[in-house]
This record gives structure tokens, sequence and C-alpha cells, in this order.
């Protein structure tokens, strides 16, 4: 899907936004990481710098809940790709989880803690960072928000969320990733009847330069918890937006 040109948050060029859906039937890093290489390669993205990784790991059980996080086998594989790439710098993964139980403990739960390890790659929770107040200028209710540290550094930003439906915006998919951007300090500003028009204020410092979704195993009814339905396919794309108008699609 070729969805008219854009442009880039940073920087001048006019680029073609562009999603990729790849088949991937199975949450297996050797199957997957072979479609996140070539969907780079189609793009003609360059990894480099700081790069941040973001999944959506808004909420995760052990007992009960398995549907509604960005499954650790795709950053696993992200991860294994980007070790490739000889201008890839040093690859942070980072997420505020939902208000109610530290975020440490859906790292845990979800799997991230053991994988960060395995990696050897940091992981970061936003709400225990430092922070620097960033102005957005072009917000109509976030004027300015509190960015976490490995946010505020980041050169290069990779968001890889869940595709799910969601009960205040009917998708959640790249652009709603945002509301992870946010510490608990800010989470529940405007997150009322304003909670689309806040997710594309965001949007202005959140903007990503790659996104992959896990569209895996989707999730069917409430995001925190979700029925799963199994898509069996990522979405690998250079725009946020274009991305979430696909992803829309998909979900009707």
């Amino acid at each position: 899907f070729n969805i008219g040109p854009a442009t880039p948050p940073r920087g001048s060029e006019m680029k073609k936004r562009t999603v990729i859906i790849r088949k991937c039937p199975a949450y297996e890093p050797a199957l997957m990481q072979p479609l996140i290489r070539e969907g780079i390669e189609e793009l003609e993205e360059k990894p480099k710098g700081n790069i941040l990784i973001k999944p959506n790991v808004v909420t995760a059980n052990t007992q009960y809940i398995h549907h509604s996080y960005t499954a650790p086998s795709m950053v696993e594989a992200m991860v294994g790709v980007l070790r490739e790439q000889t201008e890839a710098g040093r690859i942070t993964v980072g997420e505020s989880g939902a208000i109610g139980v530290p975020t440490r403990v859906f790292f845990a739960d979800s799997g991230y803690t053991k994988l960060a390890k395995q990696l050897g790659v940091p992981l970061r929770n936003f709400n225990e960072e430092k922070t620097a107040r960033v102005e957005l200028s072009r917000a109509k209710w976030h004027k300015t928000f509190l960015a976490a540290k490995s946010l505020h550094e980041a050169d290069y930003k990779i968001w890889m969320p869940k595709l799910k439906y969601h009960i205040v915006c009917q998708i959640t998919n790249a652009l709603k990733l945002n509301i992870g951007l946010l510490t608990h300090k800010e989470r529940f500003l405007y997150h009322d009847d304003r909670l689309n028009e806040k997710i594309v204020d965001l949007l202005e410092f959140g903007y990503p330069n790659l996104i992959v979704t896990d569209a895996v195993m989707i999730g069917h009814g409430f995001e925190s918890s979700p029925y799963p339905f199994h898509l069996g396919a990522l979405l690998i794309s250079n725009d946020p937006i274009a991305s979430d108008v696909v992803a829309a699609r998909i979900l009707n």
C-alpha cells in the first residue's frame, strides 16, 4: 500500500508513505527476522545512532492476560536485524505501562525482563528515568509533556505496536502506542473524550521512523485483556498514519 507523499518530522525531503503486509503465521524469530530485514530494505530505512524500540506492554499477567502486548519474540527478531546493520548504534527497549501496577511487573509477566537479559539490551521503564520537559507547538491539549531520558535521547525510533480493537479509539496501533510515552504523572491528562486528539498531540514528538506491528495474533474486545484472533501477519511501515489507515481497514 502506497499512501501518498508525507513530510518526515525531521528533515525536508519528501518520502513515500508505505505499508508492507507480510504473512507471518507464528511467533518465531527465525521466521520474523527475514521479513523485518526485507521490509527495512524495501523502505530504504537505515536505523542508526541511539535506537529506541517501543513495544506495547500496557498490561500483562501470566494467569489471564496473554494477548494484550507485543510478543517479546517480535522484539527479539528486531534486535537481531539491527545487530546486522553496520550503522546501528546503541539499542534500548522502553515503555510506560498502564497505571495501577508498576511497569516493571508488566515487563516481568510479559517476558520482557527475561528477554532483555538474554539479549543484553537495556530495558527502560520511563517512569523510573530522569525526564525533560518537551514543548509541543502544534498540540491542542498536551502543550508539553515529560519525556523520559531514553526517549528524549533517541536518534531513531522504532514503534512495535500490538494490533487491537480499542473501546475509545476503535483501534490501537501506531498512533495509540504514543500513550506509553507518558509517565504516570501525566498519563490521565485528557484521557477522556479527548483521547483521540491527545494521541495526535503526542505524535509531534513521538513520530517513529519505523513501525513494525504485531498482527500475528490480534486482539478483539477490551484492549487490556482482549480475546485473541489469529491474523498471521506483520505490518511494516515508514509512517504511523499510513500504518493506522491500513490497520483500520484490516479491522473494518
